[in-house]
């Protein structure tokens, strides 16, 4: 996704995330008795990342998850994250993966703990929220088991993450960020996809308890930021941390490369 007419590497995307942990001082209110003093040592800081997608799909949140992670990775941080097995976008897990509830693996630096998900054949409805519903139980159910990190980042959707975000902050005592790559309600109710009023009361109530209780929440584009505020969410809470592009793809080929490949294909390219 190109955000803005100047695309922008991972590195310069993550200038504020870096602002926000150590070793520079957080500059955020922490959760009640959640105060976390300013770490020198990288190495001895840990961030988990929880969201539904990750290496090795190559498209969509995966992408931006797996580059933020090895981002920290590479930085000195010890870095995990808990995901479900690599599904999108052919909605069909790999030959690999099958057949598993949990399974651990590392890659680039970064410890991937991996948890089981429902992945229908036919996507409706219905069967995506048991789609995400599975991913978000069994997501919780592995972090009990994982060793409690300094900061916890969560990658919404599944809207139901930012529910697991509150309980493990409590029960680990740490701050976690709330990005929202998509707004999941809203876009519910302009596509049509559920009808029911209850149940869209149910998704906003949940949405706003996640905001509310997250200690920063970070979101793509200022519009979506606008979009958050007007949920009632302060201000200073709400940070932009916009999606990435490669510069290299925006380049135009020289002659030389234009050459090749026209030799390599048989193209007539002036």
């Amino acid at each position: 996704m190109v955000t803005g007419s100047n695309p922008v590497r991972p590195k310069d995307n993550l200038i504020f995330l870096i602002d926000l942990y150590p070793p520079a001082p957080l500059n955020f209110n922490p959760l009640p008795s959640c105060r976390i003093p300013p770490v020198t040592n990288m190495s001895s800081y840990r961030i988990l990342f929880l969201g539904i997608n990750y290496w090795p799909e190559k498209t969509g949140i995966s992408l931006f998850n797996t580059g933020r992670c090895e981002f920290f990775a590479a930085r000195g941080y010890k870095v995990s994250m808990l995901t479900a097995f690599p599904y999108y976008p052919l909605w069909k897990i790999s030959a690999e993966y099958r057949r598993k509830f949990y399974l651990s693996e590392s890659h680039n630096g970064v410890t991937i703990y991996r948890s089981f998900i429902y992945v229908p054949r036919n996507v409706t409805t219905l069967r995506r929220i048991v789609h995400e519903g599975s991913f978000i139980v069994s997501s919780f159910l592995r972090a009990l088991f994982l060793r409690k990190p300094d900061l916890l980042f969560v990658v919404s959707p599944p809207l139901g993450l930012g529910a697991i975000a509150f309980l493990l902050s409590r029960l680990w005592k740490i701050p976690y960020i709330f990005h929202v790559p998509d707004l999941q309600p809203d876009a519910a109710r302009d596509l049509r996809m559920i009808r029911s009023s209850v149940f869209f009361d149910i998704l906003y109530k949940l949405e706003k308890f996640s905001y509310d209780k997250a200690t920063k929440i970070s979101t793509l584009t200022r519009t979506m930021r606008a979009k958050i505020l007007s949920k009632g969410i302060p201000a200073e809470k709400v940070v932009l941390l916009p999606d990435w592009a490669d510069p290299d793809l925006f380049l135009l080929p020289d002659k030389k490369r234009l050459w090749i490949l026209r030799k390599n294909t048989g193209w007539k390219i002036k």
